[in-house]
């Protein structure tokens, strides 16, 4: 997973999520990928620091992978970048 980082202006911050089709040819797996990044930045919001614009690179992508283990990398991501307080 690929983070890219930008300043915002705007009083939001807004995300895109791209997802290859290197991951897998079928619509239906690359729009799980998807599904579930998104949930997992909204459960992360409230925790942003500032207004920032993100771009998520997905890589690599299984379905068997736990929801778990992927919000715990993406969180990761997000502390290690600084746009993400670490919960207390």
């Amino acid at each position: 997973m690929i983070l890219r980082i930008a300043p915002n202006v705007n009083d939001i911050s807004r995300f895109a999520i791209i997802v290859s089709k290197k991951i897998s040819n079928r619509a239906t797996v690359r729009n799980l990928a998807k599904r579930r990044i998104k949930s997992i930045i909204s459960s992360l919001y409230d925790r942003m620091i500032g207004k920032v614009n993100i771009v998520i690179s997905l890589k690599h992508f299984k379905k068997e992978i736990p929801f778990s283990e992927i919000h715990q990398d993406l969180e990761e991501l997000m502390i290690h970048a600084k746009i993400l307080k670490k919960n207390v």
